[in-house]
């Protein structure tokens, strides 16, 4: 009997000892550089980059990059009020540059949409918010082709917030859709593209107050809600959709059987909901981020709840099976994450806003040998991307169609037949991306996309016709 009591405290002493060791502190935020994270970083290359919600020149936020080993910590721009401040959103990589919205600052004081290089020059303003037209935007930008379209919290015609599109130059923005509360208020989510429709998700509102899932069109018409939230299968979603194999998987913050928040999945129609996990308290309490699909498992944050209290990072299959509680969040190690984990070869990466070394906040990296499984053993074939319309007059979309490649960062390349590379584009996780090759001459093409690892996703051609 003295051994087995002996054995117990041992055997999870290993166990932490193993967890913990997954875990890293990359880089702890103070007094002397930004702080308070509120949400993800952005990978490029070998490069993290993020937003703070304070600090900086004049503690209203700033722009920063550091290396994934943690070092190299840069201070790219700070926010000033004029130029907007605290961010509450993450960083959208396109064409070489980082685009992104601030909360508040620009012109009106009620936030701005902006584009800078990834080297910290060439910021521009391109468009700020003024209530009428939307106002505190708290969400990612999705980019498809030269257009972006995204979502803010407040403003618009009814207060509840609105759904927007606007060219990556900052023209011809358009009010795509106004919240009311019967079709939505309030937006933390950022909006998912599929096929010429637009996902996303009210965190409040609908049809029992508690939130709504909805669809519309590229051109704002064709609103859909397709699922109202009641309380019990969730409540007040603040992530976005994660969409694979014709199902969105999600979490709602509050709600479910014991009102700390789920994960559930959904057909795109809005039928066939599943809740997947009840969170407990000690599993974890109130999801604020999204979810990253690596293989056929499902990663995740909690904002509260774990061993202690601070959140953790948890796993779950993609049919609600093997739930765990990877890691648990304390004081030291960062506290309180609101954004999504980012997924680069066998890291994920992730910020918290509190606690850490200086109490303002870290960024971590978390180890998994899930996604190195599942990309080593994806094959290296066209079918695993469907390019369309091919040919066309240069503007391609490009969809990922293997299931273990969603939310995975790839990289596309398109050469010549002479061999020389055209254009090159890091993407973030994604099911679609665009690709422009507008200002190249008709022929014949070559594109690959690759891993960030070097792994090679699929191979094809493309032809444009002029």
């Amino acid at each position: 009997m003295k051994k087995t009591y002996l054995l117990f405290p041992i055997l999870i002493y290993l166990t932490i000892g193993k967890l913990n060791a997954q875990y890293k502190d990359l880089f702890n935020f103070t007094n002397s550089t930004a702080n308070m994270p509120y949400n993800n970083v952005t990978v490029v290359g070998h490069l993290l980059y993020g937003m703070t919600y304070a600090g900086g020149a004049h503690n209203k936020g700033a722009i920063f990059s550091i290396d994934t080993n943690g070092t190299g910590y840069r201070d790219l721009l700070d926010f000033n009020g004029i130029n907007g401040s605290n961010p509450q959103a993450a960083l959208t990589f396109y064409n070489n540059k980082l685009y992104g919205m601030t909360w508040q600052g620009g012109a009106h004081d009620s936030g701005c949409i902006f584009s800078i290089d990834t080297n910290g020059n060439g910021y521009h303003d391109l468009f700020d918010f003024s209530g009428p037209n939307g106002a505190n935007a708290s969400n990612t930008l999705s980019i498809s082709g030269k257009v972006m379209y995204g979502m803010v919290f407040q403003g618009g015609a009814n207060h509840y917030g609105c759904a927007f599109s606007i060219d990556t130059d900052g023209r011809n923005y358009k009010d795509l859709l106004d919240f009311n509360g019967l079709n939505g208020e309030f937006t933390y989510g950022s909006l998912t593209l599929i096929k010429g429709s637009l996902y996303g998700m009210a965190a409040s509102g609908g049809l029992n107050g508690f939130g709504v899932l909805f669809s519309i069109d590229t051109a704002g018409g064709g609103y859909r809600g397709l699922y109202n939230f009641n309380g019990t299968d969730g409540a007040y979603p603040y992530g976005s959709l994660l969409f694979s194999g014709n199902k969105f998987y999600a979490t709602t913050t509050y709600g479910g059987s014991s009102g700390n928040g789920n994960v559930f999945s959904i057909d795109t129609n809005g039928s066939g909901f599943k809740n997947l996990h009840d969170f407990q308290g000690s599993d974890g309490v109130n999801p604020e981020g999204s979810l990253i699909l690596l293989g056929k498992k499902m990663y995740g944050l909690t904002a509260a709840g774990g061993a202690y209290a601070g959140g953790d990072i948890f796993v779950i299959d993609t049919n609600g099976s093997n739930f765990k509680d990877q890691y648990d969040f304390c004081s030291s190690s960062g506290n309180g994450p609101e954004g999504s984990l980012v997924a680069m070869g066998k890291l994920l990466y992730g910020m918290t806003p509190f606690c850490g070394t200086s109490d303002m906040g870290n960024v971590f990296s978390f180890d998994t040998t899930d996604f190195i499984a599942s990309v080593n053993n994806i094959a290296a074939t066209k079918e695993s991307i469907n390019v369309y319309p091919n040919p066309s007059n240069g503007t391609f979309n490009l969809q990922i169609v293997n299931a273990k490649l969603l939310m995975v960062n790839n990289e596309i390349q398109v050469y010549n037949m002479l061999g020389e590379q055209v254009y090159a584009q890091y993407s973030l996780p994604n099911t679609q991306y665009s690709i422009d090759l507008s200002s190249q001459p008709s022929g014949v093409y070559l594109y690959r996309v690759i891993t960030q690892d070097g792994s090679l996703v699929g191979t094809g051609k493309l032809m444009i016709q002029k």
